[in-house]
């Protein structure tokens, strides 16, 4: 008897055939086996005019809703404190959130630290990358924040704003140590 792929098993393997990169809580949560909450994505300026057809192909297998398109409800970017971030689309695919980041380019987005908030946030994956890190903090390896991480232990890395602290709140409810 064959094994049937997830709907996120389904999703990322789209996004990443138009070239999109995952990051965010689904690579972290998967490395510890936690539930994951939502999926995102990053993809180019140039890369954004893929976007109706990524959806039309996920409307092929799921009812598909546009909660929230920063350019069509707000008129421009989603926010001003990430650094390349030029537009964010979020859908619920049948309960799954999935948002789309569109950024400047994938060089911009790696440069871009200050959107960075918990060592246990900076892995990514694309087509041709099973796993990356975003960038490496001062003082630390690749295999230390990895480790961290599967011991869900991780560190502050950027931020101090209230959000930042309501997101160290629901680590730290799920079981995380934060230094």
């Amino acid at each position: 008897m064959g094994q049937t792929i997830s709907k996120s098993d389904q999703i990322i393997e789209l996004a990443l055939s138009y070239n999109y990169w995952l990051y965010g809580g689904y690579i972290r949560d998967s490395l510890t086996g936690d539930q994951f909450k939502d999926l995102d994505f990053g993809c180019s300026i140039e890369q954004s005019s893929s976007i109706p057809n990524f959806i039309s192909k996920l409307k092929e297998s799921w009812q598909v809703e546009i909660t929230f398109d920063s350019l069509r409800d707000t008129g421009s970017v989603y926010s001003s404190t990430i650094p390349f971030l030029r537009r964010i689309v979020k859908l619920d695919v049948e309960g799954l959130e999935v948002d789309i980041g569109v950024y400047t380019n994938i060089g911009d987005w790696m440069r871009g630290k200050t959107a960075a908030d918990f060592t246990c946030n900076l892995f990514y994956k694309t087509k041709d990358i099973p796993m990356g890190i975003k960038f490496v903090p001062e003082g630390m390896s690749s295999n230390d924040i990895l480790d961290m991480t599967k011991q869900k232990k991780c560190k502050v890395i950027n931020g101090q704003d209230e959000e930042i602290w309501r997101r160290r709140k629901s680590l730290v409810d799920r079981g995380w140590s934060v230094e």
